[in-house]
């Protein structure tokens, strides 16, 4: 009688795990990547470029709309005799200069991370040709949480820089393949975040030894490129255009590398695993309670001083009397205070006069 097999004794079908490719085939298949998605991104970064242009256009008419009412409105108080000063002027606009700056920055994010994204899923998809249109929707979707996680891992580094920098440095590798995550691996925030250490901390000899060959190759070729230029600069006007071609193609090519590095990272490890976050937690809120603890200082410090009485030093000889914020002036105030300032430059010239003449 054959002995009947135990569910605890049933083989568990592992996921097939594969080492790194050497650097070469790195290169290769990265190249691959790079010429069949190359077309996708030029239209994408032609249609960024496009909109970062239109959005600029639409937020300096706006803030230009703006400054140009208030300053109408000052020009007309003036006119009448109910002179405000530029302070005021100041005053008022600025928290409105200040929201709009601050939205038109928000939708330029919003649309800069949607076309990385887009850029990011072009080359992904490049042995499966999509339409334009499907990578920036998918890109838009995928901006929100993209965001989130970069703010997260920013988190994490910042604290982390205050109790040892070089802390900071390691988790900024670890955590390097998180937007990977979000966008390719259908995690979103901490488990992106998990998973980017599990990965790389699996393969961080091999991942860290073909980021550094071509960083330098890298390096080697930019600044080649720029002495070039430097010892021969007649030939800017020829090869300004080609040169920033090239630097454009090899920062979507470094994209493929860095993409197929991640593919094939992901590769190697289990499917399922990730790592604890407890030491970057601990060592975050180390760091942040350290950033507390100096921002109420310099809190206490900026308290300490009568910035009143230090601005009113500041200003005694400003040429216009000064007009506190909300008020308005006359022009008798400014006629009296120049008339004023003219009775001291005389008394100061009758003065100087006197010491220059010698006495009998």
């Amino acid at each position: 009688m054959e002995p009947t097999s135990s569910p605890s004794s049933q083989t568990v079908v592992q996921p097939t795990i594969v080492n790194l490719p050497s650097i070469s085939d790195l290169f290769k298949q990265s190249w691959h990547i790079f010429s069949k998605s190359v077309f996708n991104l030029f239209i994408l970064s032609i249609i960024s470029v496009a909109t970062g242009i239109v959005l600029f256009g639409v937020m300096a008419i706006v803030l230009i709309l703006t400054i140009g009412g208030s300053w109408g409105s000052f020009t007309s108080n003036f006119q009448s005799n109910n002179v405000v000063t530029f302070g005021t002027l100041l005053g008022r606009i600025a928290p409105v200069l200040i929201i709009q700056i601050i939205f038109f920055s928000l939708i330029g994010l919003i649309v800069g991370i949607t076309f990385g994204n887009s850029q990011i899923l072009a080359v992904d998809s490049a042995d499966n040709p999509q339409p334009i249109s499907s990578f920036i929707k998918r890109g838009f979707k995928l901006s929100f949480p993209v965001i989130l996680t970069s703010l997260l891992v920013g988190i994490f580094i910042l604290g982390s820089f205050f109790p040892i920098p070089l802390i900071a440095l390691l988790f900024s590798i670890l955590f390097s393949f998180s937007g990977f995550e979000v966008i390719l691996g259908n995690h979103n925030y901490l488990d992106a975040i998990r998973r980017s250490f599990y990965i790389i901390s699996k393969n961080f000899g091999g991942i860290l030894l073909r980021g550094f060959i071509f960083s330098l190759l890298t390096i080697l070729i930019q600044n080649s490129l720029t002495i070039v230029l430097i010892f021969f600069p007649r030939l800017i006007t020829i090869f300004i255009l080609p040169c920033i071609i090239l630097q454009l193609a090899f920062g979507w090519y470094a994209l493929a590398f860095l993409i197929t590095l991640y593919k094939h990272a992901r590769s190697s490890v289990d499917i399922n695993g990730k790592s604890s976050l407890k030491w970057a937690i601990l060592s975050a809120v180390i760091g942040w309670i350290f950033i507390t603890l100096i921002g109420f200082y310099v809190v206490k410090f900026i308290k300490s001083y009568d910035w009143n009485s230090i601005f009113k030093n500041s200003t005694s000889s400003y040429p216009y009397p000064m007009i506190p914020p909300g008020q308005s002036g006359s022009k008798e105030r400014y006629d009296q205070f120049n008339k004023n300032s003219q009775q001291k430059q005389d008394y100061l010239n009758k003065s100087k006069q006197k010491i220059a003449t010698p006495s009998p």
